[in-house]
C-alpha cells in the first residue's frame, strides 16, 4: 500500500510487468488472471508454519497456526502445536480449542460458520467441531463412536466429514451432520476395514469423497443411502459445485498416493484437467462455481507449486502476481466465487485476490468505497489496499498495467465516472 511513490517506481513496474504474465508451465493461449497477495500471519507465539484452508463469499479465511519446538534433552522433547484461526479483515482470532492442545479448521460458510477437528483432551480420539457465533461445540458422534472430523460445510449449515462407530473401531465412514444429527452416508459403515470421508458438501447437500473400497463417490442430497462410486476413478472426490461439476484426482499406481490426475465429472462425464508437463504430478483441493479448480503441482526434484485450472488452462499462481516479492505459493487449498484462493506458501498461509482495474480496497468490486479510498490516498490521509487496481490514469491497455505510477486525483475521478457508468473503455 502507498501513496506517493518513489520516483524510480513506474521504471521498475514496466521491468517486471513482462515477468507477471509469465506462465511458468508454458500456456499462453488464453489471457490469465492477476492476483494480489495477501500473506496471512501466524497467531501469535506460533513460530513454525500455518495453512488458509477454506475461504467464503465474504473474503473470511480460516486456516492453522502451527508452534514447534526442540527441548534439549535425552531423549530430544518434541512440541508441536496447532490451533484453527478465522481471518477477517486482516485480523487473526484463536479458535481455540474444545480443551486438547490442538484443533484445525477447514471449512467455513457464508454465515461464518467455521467446522474442523480437535483435541479433546490429552490422548484422547480428536473430534469434529462447529465454531458459530464466537463459540466451539463438539459435533455429536456416532452411536458408539469415539472420534470423528469435519470437513465441509454448506448454506444450509450441514456439516460433512468422517466418524466412527463401535463396530468400526478406528476406521472412519462418511458422515452428514444436518440441524447437528449426525448421519452415516456409508453403506459399509458397520464394516471395520472399510474407511470413507466426506470432503466436499454443496448447498443443496451433495456430498463427494473417498471411500477405501469405492474410490471417488457421490451422495445425493436426498437419498443418504445413495452412495455410489463415480466410474473407473479410483482416487478422492475433494469438492463439488451447485452445478454438480466434482473434481477430485485419481490416485497414481501407489494406492492412496496423492498426486495423481486431477479431474473433473459432471453427469456421467470425466474430463481429465490439463497436465502439460509430463514430469510433474498435480492434485485439486477445490472448485467454485465458475467451475474454476485450484491446487498443487510437484515433482520429486522441484518445489511444490500452487495452481489454477481455469477455462482450458492451467496456471501456476507463483506466474499471476501482481507486485512482490512474495513468498512461494505452495498449495491452493480453496476458492470462491468471487475468485479469491487461499491456501499455503512456505511458510505462511495466503490470501490472493484478482486484480480488478478501480477495486482500490480489494474487495473484487469496484464501487463508491473504491472512489473514497483512492480520493483518501491522493489526500494523504491513507493508503489504498490495491495500489496496482487504483493507478488508472492514465488509462492502461489491462488490469495490472501501469498507469502513471501514482495515486491522485485524477485516479480517483476516472474510478468514479466508471461507478457511474461514463468510462465505456473500461478494461
Amino acid at each position: 500500500m502507498y501513496h506517493r511513490p518513489a520516483r524510480w517506481f513506474p521504471l521498475l513496474y514496466r521491468l517486471l510487468l513482462p515477468v507477471l504474465g509469465c506462465l511458468v508451465l508454458g500456456s499462453s493461449r488464453a489471457e490469465p488472471p492477476r492476483y494480489v497477495a495477501v500473506e496471512i500471519g501466524l497467531l501469535p507465539g506460533y513460530n513454525s508454519f500455518g495453512s488458509a484452508s477454506g475461504i467464503n463469499n465474504h473474503g473470511d479465511v480460516v486456516g492453522t497456526s502451527h508452534y514447534f519446538a526442540e527441548i534439549p534433552s535425552w531423549p530430544p522433547v518434541i512440541i508441536n502445536l496447532w490451533h484453527a484461526f478465522l481471518w477477517r479483515d486482516g485480523v487473526l482470532q484463536d479458535l481455540g480449542t474444545l480443551g486438547g492442545a490442538t484443533s484445525r479448521a477447514n471449512a467455513i460458510n457464508d454465515a461464518g460458520i467455521i467446522v474442523g477437528v480437535s483435541d479433546v483432551a490429552a490422548y484422547q480420539p480428536r473430534v469434529a467441531f462447529q465454531w458459530k457465533d464466537g463459540q466451539m461445540t463438539a459435533l455429536p458422534l456416532l452411536s458408539g463412536g469415539r472420534s470423528s472430523e469435519a470437513h465441509d460445510v454448506n448454506e444450509l449449515g450441514w456439516i460433512t466429514g468422517g466418524a466412527d462407530t463401535a463396530a468400526s473401531a478406528n476406521w472412519k465412514h462418511a458422515v452428514v451432520w444436518k440441524g447437528g444429527i449426525p448421519q452415516s452416508v456409508d453403506p459399509l459403515r458397520d464394516n471395520a476395514r472399510s474407511d470413507s470421508y466426506g470432503y466436499g458438501i454443496n448447498h443443496q447437500g451433495d456430498i463427494v469423497g473417498y471411500s477405501s473400497v469405492l474410490g471417488a463417490f457421490t451422495v445425493r442430497h436426498d437419498d443418504p443411502s445413495s452412495m455410489q462410486a463415480i466410474p473407473n476413478v479410483f482416487g478422492e472426490a475433494v469438492d463439488i459445485n451447485n452445478a454438480g461439476q466434482v473434481t477430485g484426482y485419481r490416485f497414481s499406481t501407489n494406492l492412496h498416493d496423492t498426486l495423481g490426475e486431477p479431474f473433473l465429472w459432471q453427469s456421467g462425464t470425466y474430463t481429465a484437467l490439463p497436465t502439460p508437463n509430463g514430469e510433474f504430478q498435480y492434485s485439486a483441493s477445490a472448485i467454485n462455481e465458475a467451475g474454476d479448480v485450484v491446487g498443487r503441482y510437484h515433482n520429486f526434484v522441484q518445489q511444490m507449486r500452487a495452481c489454477l485450472w481455469s477455462k482450458g488452462e492451467v496456471y501456476d499462481l507463483n506466474a499471476l502476481l501482481v507486485g512482490g516479492p512474495h513468498e512461494t505459493l505452495m498449495w491452493a487449498h480453496d476458492i470462491n466465487d468471487l475468485g479469491q484462493i487461499v491456501g499455503s506458501g512456505l511458510t505462511r498461509p495466503f490470501l490472493l485476490t484478482p486484480l480488478l482495474y478501480g477495486d482500490a480496497d480489494g474487495n473484487v468490486r469496484v464501487d463508491i468505497a473504491d472512489v473514497k479510498a483512492t480520493l483518501r490516498a491522493a489526500s494523504g490521509l491513507g493508503l489504498v489496499r490495491v495500489p496496482f487496481a487504483a493507478d488508472v490514469d492514465p488509462a492502461a491497455p489491462s488490469p495490472g498495467a501501469p498507469g502513471d505510477g501514482l495515486i491522485g486525483l485524477r485516479d480517483a475521478l476516472r474510478i468514479l465516472r466508471h461507478v457511474q457508468g461514463l468510462e465505456p473503455s473500461w478494461p
